[in-house]
This record gives structure tokens, C-alpha cells and sequence, in this order.
């Protein structure tokens, strides 16, 4: 960071604005930590791609407060606290989801019609949600949706707000992407060994290979058998064991 840099830093009040943050403290995310982290991770980036303008990091440092800690969302105050007061409420109502609106509603209204600031925090929020997704914590399912949400809402605009918070993100889906997918094989490996153990040592297996005719109901009776056990001992142990050590 050169001088010029630290001087704009030093000039922005950002302490006000970390302090009505700290609300987010209590409030925990699912990877650990809370949502005060989160945001502060969101400031982080932001300034490491230089997006330098005050209101920008002071929205950002709190972007999350109204849906996360709306107990503690007092926009009249935020407004009192400097000339920028006003312009960061506006962001943050921008950024937060509107009623009932659902989450691709919510992505295609930031992405299409918000404003540039708007737009710049959610490409760093999005980043750090990025970052933060793994599973174990979040099921597959919540992985490949966060995914398709980036792919489909979000990066098809980013280039155009921020061409290095483009790469950023693309590289990141990029990565998660295979890490899902080498999860997917790895788990489907495993069951497949484990059925083809548990089929091989059925105690009736002579007797059903052997028998003339080999009807359907009796394939389908093995089958339900075998999947049933498979089910029982498919634990989180097996998950664990075969995701974490095979990929790392």
C-alpha cells in the first residue's frame, strides 16, 4: 500500500461506523465466528482491490446489520454519525432483502438495478461467502446452490463493476466447483465399494446366484437389503474420513 493509499484510509472515520458493527458479534455463522467477522472480512477485501471511497467501506463494514441484527439497526442514528451517515443507510437498505423477496429476486435486483457502491460490496461480500463455504458445514446441496447463484446472478455482471473482483470470484467458483465434484466422486466411490463388499459377502449370495430362474423380486429384495445396510453405516465418520483426508 503506498502513501497515498494510507493517507485516504487515515482520513476516513471508520471507527463510528466498526462500533455499531460490533452488534454483529453475537450474531454466529454457521463456519464458526460471527457476523462481525464476516463484515469485517468484507472491509478487507475491499480494500485489497483499492475500492477506497469512504462510503463505500463504511457500508460494507456494516452491510449485514439490518438483516442479521435488526434489533440493533437504528438508521436515524447511523444518519447523525458524519456526512456520509445518510448514503451508507441507503446502501445498507439496498443490500438487504426486501420482505418476501426470495434470494435470486434479491441478486438479480442488486446486479441489475443497484447502484454502483450497491454492486461493488456485494461482489466482496459475495467473495468472502466464497471463501467461507466448505463442507461439513454446509451440506452439498447449500454448496452447489451458493455456486449456481455466483454463476448465474452474479459473475455475469462482475467484469463490467470490477474486472480483478471478477477474477477473484471466477477463480474461487472455479475451485469450489471441483472441490464438489471430487467430493461427489470420492462419496460415490466409497458406497460403491461398500455394496459391492456387502453384496459379496451375503450369506445368501450363493444361493441366489445359483438359483434357476433368478426371478426380479429376489434381485429386489437384495438390493433393499444391501441399500438399507449401506444406509446404517454411511456415518459421518466414513463422510469425514473419505471427503477431508483423500482431498487434503
Amino acid at each position: 500500500m503506498d502513501n497515498f493509499e494510507t493517507n485516504i484510509l487515515q482520513s476516513i472515520q471508520l471507527a463510528p461506523y466498526i462500533q455499531v458493527a460490533t452488534a454483529l458479534i453475537g450474531k454466529a455463522r454457521k463456519i464458526g465466528g460471527n457476523q462481525f467477522r464476516h463484515n469485517w472480512a468484507t472491509l478487507g477485501i475491499l480494500i485489497d482491490h483499492k475500492m477506497l471511497e469512504p462510503v463505500i467501506l463504511k457500508a460494507g463494514v456494516i452491510h449485514d446489520l439490518k438483516e442479521d441484527a435488526p434489533m440493533d439497526y437504528y438508521p436515524e442514528q447511523i444518519r447523525l454519525i458524519d456526512s456520509d451517515g445518510s448514503r451508507v443507510v441507503e446502501l445498507v437498505e439496498e443490500l438487504s432483502v426486501r420482505g418476501s423477496e426470495s434470494k435470486i429476486i434479491y441478486l438479480q435486483r442488486v446486479m441489475l438495478e443497484g447502484s454502483r457502491e450497491a454492486k461493488i460490496i456485494k461482489l466482496a461480500d459475495r467473495i468472502s461467502n466464497l471463501i467461507d463455504i466448505q463442507l461439513g458445514t454446509f451440506d452439498i446441496v447449500k454448496v452447489k446452490q451458493t455456486l449456481a447463484e455466483t454463476k448465474d446472478y452474479i459473475l455475469p455482471y462482475a467484469k463490467e463493476i470490477n474486472e480483478n473482483m471478477y477474477l477473484e470470484m471466477a477463480d474461487l467458483v472455479t475451485s469450489r466447483t471441483k472441490y464438489v465434484q471430487q467430493t461427489i466422486e470420492v462419496i460415490t466411490k466409497g458406497v460403491l465399494e461398500q455394496l459391492k463388499d456387502i453384496l459379496i459377502s451375503a450369506d445368501n449370495l450363493e444361493e441366489i446366484v445359483t438359483a434357476a430362474p433368478f426371478t426380479i423380486d429376489d434381485l429386489r429384495k437384495e438390493f433393499i437389503g444391501a441399500f438399507h445396510k449401506i444406509k446404517t453405516e454411511l456415518t459421518s465418520d466414513f463422510i469425514i474420513s473419505n471427503i477431508y483426508r483423500k482431498i487434503y
